[in-house]
């Protein structure tokens, strides 16, 4: 408790002095200004179904009882008009709704599609640049070995060229037609 505030208990005293009922009960909390509350969206396909759900209780409406199936048809046409006059979109075309989900579908399928070609992407070139790493250790090794042994430099130099060049043999783009350097 806060020293100082006059809280109303159950009993209709307040906590603080204790001495008969508070005669001015002000909650401070969230204040009405008028404001539409945005509806919060379904998906398309909640949407569908319940766009679908209400078709089929009308239709059986309107076998049991038609005169209240139009006044309800009506009612729900003046409410699709309302909405519309304030801004809302009304989503309640089936045949737009099931293209929505038909597109929504293909593009998961498409951005999974390329999350494994991604996957497949980086995975290979994670393989590459180990596969270069282990060419260029053995190449260093071997160039260790062939420089106790009293090979030329040359040689030793042909042998590092050959693993910095990789599997492929090609050099880096523009410098083709450079040559080993001593």
């Amino acid at each position: 408790q806060v020293l100082g505030s006059k809280t109303p208990n159950a009993n209709g005293t307040d906590e603080a002095g204790g001495s008969g009922p508070t005669k001015d009960n002000i909650y401070f909390g969230r204040l009405t200004t008028g404001m539409i509350k945005k509806k919060k969206g379904m998906g398309a396909k909640q949407q569908l179904a319940k766009v679908e759900g209400k078709r089929k209780e009308l239709s059986d409406l309107r076998k049991e009882d038609a005169a209240k199936a139009d006044m309800l048809e009506e009612k729900s046409k003046w409410n699709k008009a309302l909405d519309l006059a304030k801004g809302e979109k009304v989503k309640d075309d089936p045949k737009l709704l099931r293209k929505t989900i038909r597109r929504e579908e293909q593009q998961k399928k498409k951005s999974g599609r390329e999350w494994t070609d991604r996957k497949k992407q980086v995975a290979t070139q994670i393989k590459e640049r180990v596969d270069k790493r282990e060419a260029n250790l053995k190449a260093r090794v071997e160039a260790k070995k062939m420089k106790k042994q009293g090979k030329s430099k040359k040689s030793i130099q042909k042998v590092l060229l050959t693993a910095k060049k990789g599997a492929s043999g090609k050099a880096r783009p523009g410098f083709e037609g450079k040559s080993a350097r001593k």
